[in-house]
C-alpha cells in the first residue's frame, strides 16, 4: 500500500518521505506531500526539492 499525505490523502514518492523523516522526525510515522510540508515549513516545493538534491548529493541513505 502507498503511503499517503495525512493533509491531503496524496500519494507519497520515496524521496518525500526520506525528506520528512530527515527535517522532521526519523521514526515518523505519517508524512506530509511536498506541497502541504512546504506549507508547515513556510517555503517553496522549490526549496525542498534543492534540499532533496543537497541531501542526495551528500550522500544521505534515505535518498534514492
Amino acid at each position: 500500500m502507498q503511503p499517503k499525505c495525512k493533509c491531503c490523502n496524496s500519494e507519497l514518492e520515496k524521496n518525500e518521505i526520506a525528506l520528512n523523516k530527515k527535517l522532521i522526525e526519523s521514526d515518523l510515522k505519517e508524512f506530509l506531500c511536498l506541497d502541504c510540508l512546504a506549507d508547515e515549513l513556510c517555503c517553496d516545493v522549490q526549496d525542498l526539492l534543492i534540499k532533496i538534491e543537497e541531501f542526495k548529493d551528500s550522500g544521505c541513505k534515505l535518498f534514492s
